[in-house]
Formats: C-alpha cells, sequence, structure tokens
C-alpha cells in the first residue's frame, strides 16, 4: 500500500510540473501572438505610408513635368503636316545654347561641391589620424617631399643651380634661387 501512494504521490508532482510548463508555454504563445500582432500593424502602416509616398512621388513627377513643359514649349512636339519627321521634338540654337550652358552650370557646381567633399572627407581623416601615422607613410613619405631639417642647413651649392647657357654653348651660369 505504501508503494502505491509512494507512486500516486511522484504522478500527481509530474502532473503539477506538466501543468506548471504548459501554463508558461501558453503565456509564451499569448505573448509571441501579441508580438506578431504588433508586427503585422507596423508593416501595414509602413504598407500604406509606402502607397502614400509612392502617390506623392507620382504627383510630383506629373507636376515637375507640366512645368517643364511651360517652361520649355519648344519641347513639345509640333505636328506639322503629314511628314513624319516633323513629329520629333525641335529645338533652337539659342534654346540649346541655353540648356547647354544650364548643364554645364550646374556641372560645374556638382564638380565644386564633390571637390570640397572631398577635400573634406581627407581633413576629418588626418585629423582622425594625425597622432596615428602608420609606419609605412613614415618610411615612404621622405621619397615624395623631403624636408629639410635645422641640422641639414643649406649650402651654398644646392642654393646654387648649374644651367647651360644657350648663347655660349658649354659655358654654365649659376642662378640663385
Amino acid at each position: 500500500m505504501q508503494v502505491l501512494l509512494g507512486e500516486k504521490q511522484d504522478l500527481e508532482n509530474i502532473r503539477n510540473k506538466l501543468l506548471k510548463e504548459n501554463n508558461d508555454l501558453l503565456l509564451k504563445l499569448q505573448q509571441s501572438e501579441s508580438a506578431t500582432e504588433a508586427s503585422e500593424k507596423k508593416l501595414q502602416c509602413l504598407v500604406t505610408e509606402n502607397k502614400n509616398i509612392f502617390e506623392k512621388m507620382m504627383d510630383l513627377e506629373m507636376r515637375m513635368k507640366q512645368m517643364n513643359n511651360m517652361q520649355h514649349p519648344a519641347l513639345i512636339a509640333k505636328p506639322s503636316e503629314g511628314d513624319e519627321f516633323n513629329s520629333e521634338k525641335r529645338f533652337t540654337r539659342t534654346e540649346m545654347d541655353k540648356v547647354i550652358r544650364e548643364k554645364n552650370l550646374y556641372k560645374e557646381k556638382y564638380l565644386e561641391l564633390q571637390e570640397d567633399l572631398s577635400t573634406r572627407y581627407v581633413e576629418v581623416q588626418s585629423e582622425g589620424n594625425a597622432n596615428e601615422k602608420s609606419k609605412f607613410w613614415n618610411l615612404f613619405s621622405g621619397l615624395f617631399a623631403r624636408k629639410r631639417t635645422v641640422s641639414e642647413p643649406m649650402t651654398e651649392e644646392k642654393k646654387m643651380k648649374k644651367i647651360p647657357d644657350v648663347k655660349r654653348g658649354e659655358q654654365e651660369q649659376n642662378i640663385p634661387h
């Protein structure tokens, strides 16, 4: 009888543990479902926002086309009497000149901005790496620009450059720098 009571107690303990695990799993399932619902709501909001942005973009493109047509009436095709080739867009020389000048101006501004951006990038990089010059750079920096130190003064020979005189042929003339 004692054995049966012991087994009954063990089975009740196992049942209680299983019920507890079942409740924990149900709680986790509810949490994941609520997280899934929140994710679906966010996704729906993003899809709606994407559609709205796309509609605005299409509207702005249409407005831009209308404004371009108003500003440049020569860009609109003018059909003529039965001639297939005249239905193409035509430009006058002055209109083409104006368009090309505008294009060149914008291109020049773009290149200036790009150059400014690259110089700023180099400045930022050099400021960040000013204290951490690599050994490679220190090794090869003398090859590109030789710097004089205080211990190496300029001698008279280095100051004078020998250039052959064209008029006299083989004679050399010393020219100071």
